[in-house]
């Protein structure tokens, strides 16, 4: 009934339609213009009348973007869409959107958000391919003067593969097809550097996202198969591509850390430059693995640059900026946020990995010993104080920091960390630290027992010693006495 009274349009409408209706119209008139605009077709008149502020020269998102909202909006609240509304299936309104964008970095980004409720996107999919596939193919060889067309042509085609990979198109290809697909990633990437001569040394490459795809193709391999050489053709292709890119960076890292090279990460690790509250958001990609690959004096470094960020936060001097300018609103914020950093998991991990490694390397009698457990850590971190050991049997107490979707990831859905994996993730490094706190309880009840009975056997020696020395006159004594009867 609803989907007639909107094609029909005589009979009189409720309010919330009406309101539906006029959305309909005016977002249609933008992405008319701004499809228009993105054509070439477009003259200031036409768009004057859809743009407040005048005619623009480039094309806006939003309104292209405002529609699928609008269609999805409604799909939602009515449980079905209506035909009748005029906007159009989702999936025509992906591909005007792609057509006008494919070329920019957004392109992925934006209609991502899309996919994942849209159903079947096939024929989006394959409108997309057709519509880059009549497009000249990239020209690796060109003139200096045609880069530019090159490089956009390049673009579209990299946006294609994003979403192809994000709708499971890669998820369904065979070993061999993945291994093909990653060689000529790594061959379109190279062949892409050609583009890049002329940028400068602190600007991504135009085909670094072919390189970013042929180490997960490989890393997939390497999972599915076991071969190792998958991650050292993975490794091999980043170190040639690593740049100011911080994906590769990142991607290396985990890739090294695989293979136990320890020292490469932590040298990537001050390549990226990590400090501040990125300390406590990518910094558990390099330290949790420097300890248990046996590199101690990387570890102490790594744990000791991490401790001294939480212990100088400079949270003070904002408090006093805060007073100072009136901004008292934002109190609550940084003593929010200090506590947060004081209850953080990677906080508390790094803190007992860095006792536990002290104590390993550094003791050598039972009085260092009982010098560290019992006098000198518990008074330096709360955490080492046997009445708070209990405050972390409850998970609650602690603040996950971790930002574990820092890669990029292309993946479908299924294929991307769930807020369950996340939240188990978490519960797995809380019962990791329980089990190394309790080390420290065995260790400082050991030391008191110890100690009681070494002081039991000391006043045992002390009382023997003291009635042997007393034995010696009567001994005497009686010795003299039997002498003389003799």
């Amino acid at each position: 009934g609803r989907a007639t009274e909107l094609e029909g349009g005589a009979c009189a409408l409720s309010p919330a339609l009406k309101l539906l209706v006029e959305t309909r119209d005016f977002l249609n008139g933008l992405a008319e213009a701004e499809q228009a605009k993105a054509s070439g077709n477009s003259s200031g008149s036409e768009t004057r009348q859809y743009v407040l502020r005048g005619p623009l020269q480039y094309v806006l998102r939003g309104p292209l973007l405002a529609r699928l909202e609008l269609h999805r909006a409604v799909e939602q609240s009515l449980g079905a869409y209506l035909p009748g509304l005029g906007l159009g299936s989702q999936c025509e309104l992906m591909m005007d959107y792609f057509q006008a964008f494919c070329s920019k970095n957004c392109c992925f980004e934006d209609l991502s958000v899309f996919l994942e409720g849209a159903g079947s996107v096939e024929p989006f999919i394959s409108a997309a391919e057709g519509f880059v596939g009549r497009e000249e193919p990239v020209q690796f060889d060109c003139r200096e003067e045609d880069i530019r067309e090159n490089v956009t042509r390049l673009r579209k085609e990299i946006s294609l593969m994003e979403l192809q990979r994000c709708c499971g198109r890669h998820k369904r290809l065979t070993a061999g097809e993945k291994r093909a697909l990653a060689e000529e990633c790594e061959r379109r990437y190279k062949a892409g550097l050609q583009f890049g001569l002329s940028l400068p040394s602190t600007v991504d490459q135009h085909s670094d996202f072919y390189a970013l795809l042929a180490a997960h193709l490989r890393m997939e391999l390497y999972q599915e198969l076991g071969e190792w050489n998958q991650l050292y053709e993975a490794i091999v292709l980043l170190e040639e591509a690593k740049n100011f890119n911080s994906q590769i960076k990142l991607l290396l890292m985990k890739l090294y850390c695989y293979i136990g090279a320890t020292e490469m990460c932590a040298d990537l690790y001050s390549c990226l430059s990590i400090k501040h509250i990125q300390v406590e958001s990518v910094g558990f990609l390099a330290i949790r693995y420097m300890q248990a690959a046996g590199t101690f004096q990387l570890a102490e470094q790594l744990y000791r640059a991490v401790l001294s960020f939480y212990a100088n936060k400079e949270t003070s001097e904002y408090l006093v900026h805060a007073f100072k300018n009136g901004v008292f609103q934002k109190i609550c914020e940084i003593v929010d946020f200090s506590h947060r950093l004081n209850r953080s998991v990677n906080f508390a991990s790094v803190t007992v990995d860095m006792r536990l490694l002290e104590f390993a390397t550094t003791v050598n009698s039972f009085e260092k010993a009982k010098k560290l457990l019992m006098e000198g850590w518990a008074c330096e971190s709360f955490l080492l104080k046997p009445e708070n050991y209990s405050s972390l049997l409850d998970a609650s107490t602690l603040r996950d920091g971790r930002q574990l979707d820092v890669f990029e990831d292309w993946n479908c859905p299924e294929g991307r960390l769930t807020a369950e994996e996340k939240e188990m993730s978490f519960e797995l490094e809380v019962l990791w630290l329980r089990i190394r706190l309790g080390l420290f309880c065995c260790m400082q009840e050991s030391l008191c027992l110890l100690g009681a009975r070494g002081a039991g056997a000391t006043s045992g020696r002390t009382s023997a010693a003291t009635g042997s020395s007393a034995t010696p006159p009567s001994t005497t004594s009686s010795s003299s006495s039997s002498s003389s009867s003799s």
